[in-house]
């Protein structure tokens, strides 16, 4: 206005809401075993600075990082993006597991035995995916349930290596193979006597001749035993009597039997 009058004018002034910033984010994983990587992507909109917590002690202000959890836990990891309006959070909770690792376990059905020796092996293990077998006489197998015949005499330990994605076990086994037996070599009694007949009191000589004898057991008849390999026995009573003798060896036994004749002394017989 002045001292000839006055005029007037007008204009809009329009205030905005401020553009706050909201927090999203994406991740490849959520679980898994340790360690567990993790590419985190960004959603957020109207951000302009960037902090990650990934809930383990470490953080991040890039946009898009890529984390690795190495033990095993349940962490949260937040985002909390700014601009010159203002703050926004938001979190996500990620679980980390032990891993599954393989328990190599087997049985078999012998564990000694003579060559050639087969043996079953079957597979017990826990987690496994993949079996080495290592039979300790240069042969392998990857089959999960191997047979192996062992051709050769001698102690073996078997291995068994278990396999997944996160690692390996072993279990060892001994094997003995043994030498196949001989024959079995059974003996056979045979023996003489310088005599089998003749007058009270009457002394025998009895000579062994057995095959594969190892040891003797004399019975005379007259409820006497011997273990010598060849005795000399006398007998003292007339009567007829029956030596039982019998060779035996680890094994078995076989058995002889002679008659003895012993006669009263004739009181008139005299001596040249």
């Amino acid at each position: 206005s002045n001292v000839n009058g006055t005029n007037s004018t007008s204009f809009t002034i329009t205030a905005l809401q401020p553009v706050l910033p909201v927090a999203k984010f994406s991740n490849n994983v959520t679980s898994g075993n340790a360690p567990l990587t993790v590419q985190f992507t960004d959603l957020s909109e109207s951000a302009e600075r960037w902090n990650w917590d990934f809930g383990d002690g470490n953080i991040s202000t890039e946009q898009s990082p890529v984390h690795t959890y190495s033990g095993a836990g349940e962490y949260t990891a937040m985002l909390t993006v700014s601009n010159v309006n203002g703050t926004n959070s938001t979190s996500l909770t990620l679980i980390a597991l032990h891993p599954v690792l393989p328990v190599a376990k087997f049985s078999n059905n012998v564990t000694s035995g003579n060559a050639p020796l087969t043996v079953q092996f079957t597979d017990l293990s826990e987690n496994a995916e993949k079996w080495d077998w290592d039979f300790g006489d240069g042969n392998i197998s990857t089959e999960q349930n191997p047979v192996h015949t062992y051709s050769i005499s001698e102690n073996y330990t078997v291995s068994l290596t278990t396999y997944n994605a996160n690692g390996t076990d072993s279990k060892l086994a001994a094997i003995t193979v043994l030498k196949q037996p001989n024959p079995s070599i059974l003996s056979v009694a045979n023996f003489s006597s310088n005599i089998t007949s003749g007058n009270a009191p009457l002394t025998v000589r009895f000579t062994d001749f057995s095959e594969n004898a190892e040891k003797w057991n004399w019975d005379f008849g007259d409820g006497n035993i011997s273990t010598e390999q060849n005795p000399v026995y006398t007998y003292s009573a007339t009567g007829e009597y029956i030596v039982t003798f019998t060779a035996a060896n680890e094994n078995g036994q076989s058995t002889k039997t002679v008659h003895i004749s012993v006669n009263e002394k004739n009181e008139n017989s005299f001596e040249a």
